[in-house]
C-alpha cells in the first residue's frame, strides 16, 4: 500500500512538472485568438484556413554543394619542399598532406591557409631573395592570399556549421526561450566577422575562431527565429481578420461610449495581448534583428557569394516581400487594427 501511495505521489509530481513547463508560442497565440473571437462574436475556423493558405512556406537554405566554390590547389615542388626544412612552414605543409589533412573541414581549411600565409612570410625572410625557392614560395603565398575570399566563403556560408544555423528542422521558440538572448551566438558571429577581415591569424587566435565555429555548429537559432516569425504572422493574420470582421459590421460602442462587451474586450487587450503577445513579439523581434543584421554584415563582406545564396537572402531579409519585412508589416497592421477598434469606444491608447 505504501508503495502504491509513493507511485501516485510521483505520478502527480510528474504531472505538475509537465503542467508548469514553458508555454509554447502556439498556446499563447491560440488562447489569444480564442478569446478575441469569443468576445467579438466572430467564428475563427474559416479565418484560420484562409490565413494558412495566404502564408508562403519558408525558403530553405541552399544545399552546400550549390554554395561551395572550388579552390585551385597551390603546389610546391617536392625538392623545393625539402629545402624548406629550416622553416616552420615545412611541418605545416606536411600536416596538410597527411591523411587527416586531406579531409579538413572548411573552417579548418581556413585556419590552415591563414597559418600558411603567416609561416610563409616568416620563411621568406630567411631565404635568399635571388633564389628560385624564394620566387616559388612568394608566388605560393600570394596565391593563398588571393584565394582567401573563396576560403572564407566556404568556411562560413557554404559550411556545415552555417547549414545547421539556418536549419528549419526546428520548432518555434517557446515563451521561455524567446526571452533568452543567444549572446554566445552573437559573439561567435562577431568573432568570425573580425577574422574574415584579415589575412593574419596568430596562434593565440586559432582557439577563438574554432570556438566560434563550434558555437554556430551547435545552434539552430536562426531557423527557430524564422519559424517563430512565420507563426506570429499566421496568428496575427487571424487576429486582424477577426478585428476587421467586427470593424466592418456594427460599431462595438455606440457614440464611443464603453459598454460591458468592451470591458471584456479590454481584459483580452491588456491581459493577453499586452501581457503575453506583445512581450513575445518584442523579444522575438530583438533576437531576429540582432542575428539577421549580423548575418547580413558577414555576407556583405564576401565578394564570392553565390547566386543561390543571394536569392535566398533576398527572400529572407532584404527584399520588400522578405520574411523579415512581412513580419514587421504584420506587427504594424495588428497595432493599427486594435487602434481602430479601441477608437470606436473612445479608448485609443494615448487618448482620454
Amino acid at each position: 500500500m505504501a508503495v502504491c501511495k509513493y507511485l501516485v505521489i510521483l505520478l502527480f509530481a510528474a504531472l505538475l512538472v509537465s503542467c508548469n513547463g514553458p508555454k509554447s508560442a502556439e498556446d499563447i497565440f491560440d488562447n489569444y485568438i480564442y478569446r478575441l473571437s469569443n468576445v467579438l462574436g466572430v467564428e475563427r475556423d474559416e479565418i484560420t484556413q484562409k490565413s494558412l493558405k495566404q502564408l508562403a512556406p519558408l525558403k530553405r537554405y541552399p544545399v552546400r554543394r550549390e554554395l561551395t566554390h572550388d579552390i585551385a590547389p597551390v603546389k610546391i615542388n617536392l625538392l623545393d619542399f625539402l629545402k624548406l626544412s629550416t622553416c616552420n612552414l615545412q611541418r605545416h605543409v606536411g600536416q596538410r598532406n597527411s591523411s587527416l589533412g586531406r579531409v579538413l573541414q572548411p573552417s579548418q581549411r581556413m585556419l590552415y591557409e591563414y597559418k600558411f600565409i603567416h609561416l610563409g612570410k616568416e620563411c621568406l625572410q630567411q631565404l635568399d631573395k635571388s633564389s628560385e625557392l624564394f620566387r616559388v614560395l612568394e608566388i605560393s603565398v600570394d596565391s593563398k592570399r588571393e584565394q582567401l575570399p573563396i576560403i572564407r566563403w566556404n568556411a562560413t556560408f557554404a559550411s556545415k556549421e552555417f547549414s545547421t544555423l539556418f536549419s528549419l528542422s526546428v520548432n518555434p521558440l517557446d515563451v521561455e526561450n524567446v526571452a533568452i538572448m543567444p549572446t554566445q551566438l552573437y559573439g561567435a558571429l562577431d568573432t568570425i566577422k573580425h577574422y574574415t577581415q584579415t589575412d593574419l591569424l596568430l596562434a593565440s587566435d586559432e582557439e577563438k575562431l574554432e570556438q566560434a565555429f563550434s558555437v554556430i555548429a551547435s545552434s539552430r537559432r536562426l531557423g527557430e527565429i524564422r519559424d517563430s516569425m512565420r507563426l506570429v504572422q499566421h496568428f496575427l493574420a487571424q487576429a486582424d481578420a477577426i478585428l476587421g470582421a467586427r470593424l466592418s459590421s456594427r460599431p462595438l460602442c455606440l457614440q464611443q461610449k464603453p459598454n460591458k462587451k468592451f470591458d471584456v474586450l479590454q481584459v483580452v487587450f491588456t491581459k493577453f495581448y499586452i501581457g503575453e503577445i506583445q512581450p513575445y513579439i518584442s523579444k522575438l523581434h530583438q533576437q531576429a534583428e540582432a542575428l539577421l543584421t549580423r548575418i547580413d554584415r558577414l555576407s556583405t563582406g564576401h565578394a564570392n557569394s553565390s547566386i543561390v545564396f543571394t536569392e535566398f537572402w533576398e527572400a529572407a531579409f532584404l527584399s520588400d516581400e522578405s520574411e523579415w519585412n512581412l513580419f514587421n508589416q504584420s506587427i504594424k497592421q495588428h497595432t493599427h487594427s486594435w487602434q481602430r477598434l479601441l477608437d470606436q469606444c473612445g479608448r485609443l491608447p494615448g487618448g482620454s
